[in-house]
């Protein structure tokens, strides 16, 4: 069961008041209150196929013209929204359950980072700027940290779709607390934020760049990762090394398919090719094999389940999907800046509190079925349902409260995600035992190699 009055306390009316005269929004009694402005943000806007300007003064009551509503879109509404946004995410709902698994429970939290861009009109470019040429001229980026275990949002923040994934990761240790686990791929890689994580006592878990330095943590002599990897005898190894000389990690290496080796050797070349440089043949040998690292030791994270547990990093993209797909975040089509911001925040409200009332139905389900809530299920039947919420908000904000929890209730056994043993999910995979079997000795022993049992060799891209 959910209980809907706590899920849409962001939308109490007194509190939405108060947000709305300390951002500026709201200086004195208007046709247009702060708690319909933000009705219509998020359940609003959500629920009309074509979000125009039109549309969205027409979902409004009372009525309002376009041109009155195009004049409420300014910084202040921006901040308003941001506002409420920020309260969502700081918000811990009573009793919640995080997901039991035992490959998660020696963190308190999963953390998955990265990144979706959109272009938007041309007028905004000297907002969001866009990498121009054949790509478009102004284009948003917007950066997400969600917590896995708990199926929470755990920040956002937009940015120019210029600003680099790498820029944004000095922001990432501030946010970690001790015993954390974060996951991010390699455009966020950077020396000095893993070393900032590390002394937080927080881990990370993500892919080498075949670029950096690595000094053999045993001697602290440098050495070549691909000439060491060419005696390898079996389909994993684990070695602890020294990242630029200062960041301890253990590094394990994970063979690929021959095909998934091709492909990436196909890629690394046209990208040369498009940038009118050469490959050079060590990237090209690298290309063999996945290479993770992480400082969590293998007490918290065994060598045979770190592969697994970085493919949670998807579950991200699964997100940004909904996000596009079922609410629309995109679809903005107005040029100017704050209108920009108010329906990209409004969209991000709405999210989170789907995520949340998935999040706590799901999770319990985990805990005590080992049944999961499919999340694409669940966001597609709420969507359908967002404009006679909003009706039902325009009643009395008890209408709709018992309105969306006797909806949610009723469509849960309609979202439950099928069983499928042959394509487990993401978090039945965890509990599953890979039979990897990881070298763990000196390679200067060729011949303990070859008593090592073959594995079947791993083809992840």
């Amino acid at each position: 069961m959910i209980e809907a009055e706590a899920l849409l306390s962001v939308f109490e009316p007194g509190q939405v008041a108060h947000w709305a005269k300390a951002t500026g929004f709201i200086r004195r009694e208007r046709a247009l209150s702060g708690f319909a402005f933000l009705l219509l943000m998020t359940v609003g806007r959500a629920g009309l196929k074509q979000p125009s300007l039109a549309a969205l003064a027409g979902a409004l009551r009372p009525d309002m013209s376009r041109e009155a509503l195009h004049q409420r879109f300014t910084p202040a509404a921006a901040a308003f929204l941001q506002c409420a946004l920020n309260h969502v995410l700081r918000q811990t709902p009573a009793g919640r359950a995080a997901l039991a698994a035992e490959a998660l429970a020696p963190f308190r939290r999963v953390l998955i980072v990265d990144s979706s861009s959109w272009e938007v009109p041309p007028g905004l470019r000297h907002v969001f700027r866009g990498h121009g040429g054949d790509s478009s001229a102004a284009c948003c980026k917007l950066q997400l940290c969600y917590d896995f275990k708990s199926g929470e949002l755990a920040g956002t923040e937009l940015t120019p779709g210029t600003h680099p994934d790498n820029a944004y990761t000095s922001v990432l240790p501030s946010r970690l607390r001790p015993e954390d686990l974060i996951l991010f791929d390699q455009g966020y890689f950077k020396l000095d934020t893993f070393a900032e994580i590390h002394r937080r006592e927080a881990f990370f878990l993500t892919r080498l760049l075949a670029s950096t330095q690595l000094l053999d943590a045993r001697d602290g002599v440098p050495f070549d990762l691909a000439e060491r990897l060419d005696q390898v005898a079996g389909d994993a190894w684990e070695m602890p090394v020294l990242m630029g000389g200062r960041v301890p990690v253990r590094l394990i290496c994970l063979r690929v398919s021959e095909q998934v080796a091709g492909q990436r050797r196909q890629k690394l070349l046209r990208e040369a090719r498009n940038k009118g440089q050469q490959s050079g043949q060590r990237r090209l040998r690298l290309c063999s094999w996945t290479l993770l690292i992480t400082n969590a030791p293998a007490a918290l994270i065994p060598a045979e389940l770190m592969l697994l547990l970085y493919t949670l990093r998807w579950q991200i993209e699964l997100l940004f999907k909904q996000f596009k797909s079922t609410l629309g975040i995109h679809h903005a089509t107005s040029g100017q800046e704050s209108r920009l911001r108010c329906e990209v925040y409004g969209c991000l409200i709405l999210a989170a509190l789907i995520l949340r009332c998935h999040a706590v139905i799901n999770n319990r389900l985990w805990n005590q079925t080992g049944r999961e809530l499919s999340l694409n299920k669940l966001c597609k039947r709420i969507q359908e349902r967002c404009f006679v919420l909003l009706e039902r908000f325009y009643l009395s904000f008890r209408h709709a409260w018992q309105y969306l929890e006797e909806e949610i209730n009723r469509l849960i056994n309609d979202c439950l995600k099928t069983v499928q043993k042959n394509r487990p999910s993401s978090l039945r995979s965890l509990g599953r035992p890979s039979g990897l079997r990881v070298l763990m000795y000196p390679l200067d022993e060729p011949a303990a190699a070859e008593k090592m049992p073959r594995t079947e060799v791993l083809a992840y891209a």
